[in-house]
């Protein structure tokens, strides 16, 4: 991919002498043509000048109009709130979290789910992502108002987001934080009957050979 040399919007052409500056399907295109009353430096000149003026104005249309808006890829139901899943201290071992980002803070702020549960984890990168604050002390205390005015339930919404099932090599920091739980979890431990029978039939004979 070849490396920008215009600003957006600047276009030169190969069979004409112009450069012309169009951004949007509303925009009228301007033109800056090189010849005999101006050369092609100031031609470029002019074209870039404009394109960085217009520019600026372009991009923050495009992020308001992107604020807030939810994209086909997101599965949390909330914008700027998904999923964040990194590998724990052990083997196999990973934590889950849920991750609140926002426009102009792209490393955003981490909920555990292990440390607050994954409801209240997620009501708090709701309302980080809402405030747009990496305050962890002023969204704890907006969670605590909106909890004890009832607010806390218009929160609520469908999550299709949920963390990766759990499998055999694949172990939450959860599961090793409370081996109990997870083994409640698991079920009881199943026997094989064909080895607990011969093991049964030859108990019975060692105590035959002994008589």
């Amino acid at each position: 991919m070849k490396n920008r040399k215009l600003p957006v919007g600047v276009t030169e052409s190969r069979t004409e002498p112009w450069y012309r500056y169009s951004r949007g399907q509303q925009g009228q295109a301007r033109y800056f043509y090189y010849g005999k009353n101006s050369t092609k430096a100031r031609a470029r000149a002019d074209a870039v000048a404009l394109a960085n003026r217009e520019n600026e104005k372009w991009t923050r249309k495009i992020v308001a109009a992107r604020k807030g808006r939810k994209s086909k890829s997101n599965r949390s139901g909330v914008v700027g709130v998904s999923i964040k899943t990194e590998k724990g201290r052990l083997p196999g071992t990973y934590y889950y979290y849920w991750w609140a980002r926002w426009p102009g803070c792209g490393s955003g702020i981490k909920f555990s789910i292990l440390e607050h549960q994954r409801d209240k984890a997620f009501y708090l990168a709701q309302i980080a992502r809402e405030l747009e604050t990496q305050d962890r002390v002023a969204v704890e205390r907006e969670y605590l108002a909106r909890k004890k005015t009832g607010k806390l339930k218009a929160l609520q919404t469908r999550r299709g987001q949920t963390a990766p099932a759990r499998s055999k090599t694949r172990k939450s920091a959860e599961d090793q934080a409370h081996p109990r739980t997870a083994a409640r979890r698991r079920g009881p431990v199943r026997r094989n009957r064909r080895t607990t029978t011969a093991t049964g039939r030859g108990k019975a004979r060692r105590r035959i050979a002994r008589g």
